[in-house]
Order: C-alpha cells, then sequence, then structure tokens
C-alpha cells in the first residue's frame, strides 16, 4: 500500500520539478533579455550623442571653410590691389625719366 502511494505521489512531483526547472530558465532568460536590450539602448543612446558631436563639429568645419573663403577672398583682393598700385608705379617712374 506504501509503494502505491509514492508511485501516485512521484508522478505528481516530477511536473512540479518541471514546471519549477521552465520557469526558472523563463526568468534567466528574461532577465538575459532586459539586461541585453538595456546595454543595447545604452549603445544607441551613446551612438546618438556622437553624432550630435560630430554635427557639431560639422556645422563648425563649415562656418570656418566659409570663413577662410571670405579671408581668401580678401586677400585676392588686396593682392590685386597691390600689384596694381606697384604696376601703376613702375609705370609711371618709367614714363618720368
Amino acid at each position: 500500500m506504501v509503494e502505491l502511494k509514492v508511485k501516485n505521489i512521484l508522478p505528481g512531483i516530477a511536473p512540479q520539478r518541471s514546471l519549477i526547472h521552465v520557469m526558472c530558465q523563463k526568468a534567466k532568460l528574461e532577465a538575459q533579455y532586459q539586461a541585453k536590450q538595456q546595454a543595447q539602448a545604452s549603445e544607441v543612446l551613446d551612438l546618438k550623442q556622437q553624432l550630435d558631436l560630430k554635427g557639431n563639429e560639422i556645422r563648425s568645419l563649415n562656418s570656418t571653410i566659409e570663413n577662410l573663403k571670405g579671408v581668401n577672398e580678401e586677400l585676392k583682393v588686396e593682392l590685386m590691389v597691390t600689384f596694381y598700385i606697384e604696376m601703376s608705379e613702375a609705370f609711371d617712374s618709367e614714363h618720368l625719366l
């Protein structure tokens, strides 16, 4: 009679252990999934910040390029004026002699 009761109890315990094992595995996988999701969210945030920094750097460099183009144009004009003045002075000194 005791053997019969043990046999009847054991089949009930096995599914419970299996269910507990499955629930533990599920909890472990959920924790891993959340950790991975958080890591990826952190990485995305970091990449967005890097992208913003690069965008700011590009805007700054474009502004510098435009400023340098303006300075270059000013230097060209000054060079042409200087050249014209020197040529004019050279021409006048040749005609005065």
